[in-house]
């Protein structure tokens, strides 16, 4: 076997092993630098060439929601004073600061996420993967 055949097999051994172990797995982010004035970016990850399955939002939004739950997002004076005066609702503040690409192909995928970074430029932004649904 060429190194460029071994290499090939490699990384498509590698991209396999990623998919099945992602499969059921919810996502292991680090939410460390994780703001409740961040904007998030939802992502279906699908390493394969065509992914015709649509994202599943739950994992990335389970996250966000214990984050803003557990963390006090919902009372911080930088996001409140901006929307509500007494309590911000889960609703509002996902309407506000949750972006979605469900696209089929990488490209497709790389193009969405382009525009999006584009239009939010100058704020902070996490990306936050997801699986497709199964």
């Amino acid at each position: 076997m060429s190194p460029i055949r071994a290499f090939r097999f490699f990384i498509l051994v590698g991209v396999l092993g990623s998919v099945l172990s992602l499969a059921d797995a919810v996502p292991q982010v680090s939410t460390a630098g994780y703001g409740p004035d961040d904007d998030y970016v939802l992502v279906k990850n699908c390493p394969l060439r065509m992914c015709a399955e649509p994202a599943d939002w739950r994992p990335g939004e389970q996250l966000l929601h214990q984050l803003f739950t557990q963390q006090g997002w919902s009372q911080d004076p930088a996001v409140v004073s901006r929307i509500d005066h007494y309590r911000l609702t889960w609703g509002k503040w996902a309407a506000d600061h949750l972006y979605y690409i469900d696209e089929s192909t990488p490209a497709a995928r790389r193009t969405a996420l382009n525009t999006v970074l584009h239009d939010l430029r100058g704020r902070s932004i996490h990306i936050v993967r997801v699986p497709a649904v199964r």
